[in-house]
């Protein structure tokens, strides 16, 4: 990718909460909740992003301060044009895009679930249009035993096979041997990070599933972010709400990123979540099965037993509603059985409707 150009509510959205290197320490981009409350007060005001970047913030001043917002705070974030620029041609040099929730290619699953808890920015690198795709979440500890990984790259081998894409950590482990599996069978996977996505593109082992057009990566934190706990907790809500099923493959009990994630979707009732269940399993696989994972045998995986089926099968046999609890999030995924890159995200649209 020679270019990538970014819309004017992009930028304006980049510039309020991006990181591009060399700014003062005194310079804090907004938080997602101080960017949702943002741009909720200027839909209310009959205003855009746009019209930060596009109108003096003179003329501004005054509503946003009886708005309640730190004025000098903004203008030093908006100020920062020339710094952006640099960054995002950096980064497009190296093949990295940036997308805004208002761009026609964020993902709709993410809008539709995570509601104002869905980022604000994504930057990520490979086919944006594996983003809309769909797929299988398999989702496991860095320290599986081997009986986990054999059945987690099984799994993966299987989605290639039937052309269902892997949604994954990226992680070590259960995350990778997922991933692997899917693209060394001619498959597709999605990795989301929560670090280092500036590294992992130019990895040996991710730069030709790039290439190929076969792998997408994607994180909601700077290229450069490096991993920490409280990041890794934060991406997994997007790893299960880009799916349609999740399967979890080992979880620790009661701990551990796997096990929050997983009781994370179990409340919010995202997707339809699958747990691993046999006599190797994991006790976190057991506890998550009693508060209303769904068990599947490492056996009904097979080639050739139709995997979405047997999936829809065991989650409507449980009485698992498919996809959010909500009826209008719920139509937007019946796309859900449906593996075509032809579909594509509806624009989003303006509500004056405040964030819950």
């Amino acid at each position: 990718m020679n270019e990538h150009i970014l819309s004017t509510e992009t930028q304006a959205t980049l510039l309020l909460c991006g990181v591009f290197g060399g700014e003062p320490s005194s310079i804090h981009p907004l938080t997602l909740a101080e960017f949702n409350k943002l741009e909720q007060w200027l839909t209310g005001e009959g205003f855009t992003l746009s019209t930060l970047i596009e109108t003096k913030l003179e003329e501004l001043i005054e509503n946003l301060r009886s708005g309640g917002f730190d004025v000098e705070r903004l203008s030093a974030l908006l100020s920062r044009g020339s710094a952006m620029a640099i960054a995002v041609e950096r980064w497009t040099n190296i093949g990295l895009w940036v997308l805004s929730r208002s761009d026609e290619e964020y993902p709709q699953r993410l809008k539709s679930r995570l509601k104002q808890a869905a980022p604000a920015i994504l930057y990520g690198a490979g086919n944006r249009q594996l983003l809309s795709r769909g797929g299988l979440a398999v989702i496991g500890s860095r320290n599986a035993d081997e009986a986990a990984l054999s059945f987690a790259r099984t799994v993966g081998e299987v989605c290639a096979q039937q052309d269902i894409q892997v949604i994954s950590g990226g992680a070590r482990g259960v995350d990778s041997e997922a991933m692997l599996g899917a693209l060394e069978r001619g498959g597709y996977a999605l990795g989301v990070l929560s670090g280092n996505l500036a590294h992992e593109m130019v990895s040996g082992e991710c730069r030709s599933y790039l290439a190929d057009e076969r792998l997408t990566l994607l994180s909601p934190f700077h290229p450069k972010a490096v991993f920490n706990v409280w990041s890794a907790m934060e991406r997994n809500k997007l790893i299960y709400a880009m799916a349609d099923f999740a399967l979890v493959v080992s979880a620790e009990l009661n701990k551990g990123g796997t096990w929050s994630g997983a009781i994370e979707n179990l409340k919010k009732g995202w997707v339809p979540l699958l747990v691993r269940d046999d006599e190797s399993a994991a006790d976190g696989n057991r506890g998550l099965i009693k508060r209303g994972g769904i068990a599947i045998e490492t056996n009904a995986i097979q080639p050739e037993v139709p995997l979405l089926e047997k999936l829809k099968n065991l989650a409507e046999l449980q009485g698992t509603t498919l996809g959010p609890k909500n009826k209008s999030a719920e139509s937007e995924e019946q796309l859900s059985f449906r593996w075509s890159q032809k579909e594509s995200p509806k624009p989003r649209k303006k509500s004056k409707k405040k964030p819950t």
